[in-house]
């Protein structure tokens, strides 16, 4: 790729908003980056500062193509942690037991217009529920130890890269790269995106 192509790239993906972040072992930024994932991280953290939290959201925030939202949005993926101590007084764990669930959020808004059509009441009534829907894509137990846990969470978000953030942007990058008659690197994408492996 030329270096104005990939200028280029850059500046669009800033413009449309993308955080652009240096990563040394990482492919530089694609097409199939530029739109980007929504994320959303809940976390029931119980140890002090919430230091499990900010190192996912850290290690979440260091992936090409990933919108870490605060809030919940229609088609976003959800990762849902739950984290407890062993033994219970955090200050004195031996570990972590975390359980993890990833789900797709789904657009309902046709769900909510048919409703409406009926009745507005109906619409009203089941909107936040409806909006609530998710499809469970995983899910995993993990345990941590205090000295360990910042790599073991990078570990954690290698896997979810792996299995589901490359495999989603690669099928939005296939049609892309056949439109610009790069049929070696849609090859190469749907490789990525066919693994038996993932999840998204």
């Amino acid at each position: 790729m030329s270096a104005l192509v990939s200028g280029f790239l850059l500046l669009y993906g800033f413009a449309m908003g993308v955080p652009r972040i240096a990563h040394a072992q990482r492919p530089e930024m694609g097409f199939e980056h530029l739109a980007g994932i929504d994320v959303v991280l809940a976390f029931d953290d119980p140890t002090a500062n919430r230091v499990l939290e900010a190192a996912f959201q850290e290690s979440l925030g260091r992936r090409v193509g990933i919108n870490l939202l605060a809030t919940a949005q229609p088609d976003a993926l959800s990762v849902v942690v739950v984290a407890t101590c062993v033994p219970q007084g955090c200050a004195s764990a031996e570990f972590y037991s975390v359980a993890l669930l990833l789900s797709n959020h789904y657009d309902a808004t046709w769900a909510i217009e048919l409703l409406s059509n009926e009745s507005q009441e109906l619409a009203d009534l089941y909107a936040p529920r409806v909006a609530e829907l998710m499809e469970p894509l995983g899910i995993w137990a993990e345990a941590w130890r205090p000295g360990e846990y910042r790599a073991q969470v990078d570990a954690f978000v290698d896997q979810l890269e792996a299995r589901c953030f490359a495999p989603a942007l690669a099928r939005r990058g296939i049609i892309a790269a056949l439109a610009l008659g790069d049929s070696a690197r849609a090859q190469r994408l749907d490789q990525v995106a066919s693994d038996e492996r993932a999840l998204c």
